[in-house]
């Protein structure tokens, strides 16, 4: 068994203290940000796309950041698709119906 002596983190690409100055994460950030932005404004369509768009270039471009762009892509994806799920079932259950008339 060895022990691992360097000062530089193997998980930080060579940089030393845990601090990456390649840290270039701003489109999984705008991904995420989009997302959540998307999900409380009730925006349906352009937005969420944009995110998904961020999200993906993220992953492809910016491998560290990679759980972030899937949170992002997920919530840009719930965004589309969420807000058509309640108008069907509250169709459905005619609770949706109530509502408006």
């Amino acid at each position: 068994m060895s022990i691992n002596t360097s000062p530089y983190n193997s998980y930080t690409s060579g940089s030393p203290n845990g601090w990456n100055a390649n840290n270039d994460s701003w489109r999984a950030t705008t991904s995420v940000v989009i997302g959540v932005a998307s999900i409380l404004a009730g925006w349906l369509f352009v937005a969420p796309l944009i995110g998904i768009w961020f999200g993906v270039k993220s992953k492809k471009l910016e491998p560290y950041a990679r759980h972030r762009a899937n949170w992002g892509i997920g919530l840009n994806l719930l965004a589309i698709f969420g807000w058509f799920i309640v108008v069907i079932v509250g169709l459905a259950t005619g609770v949706l119906f109530s509502v408006i008339f």
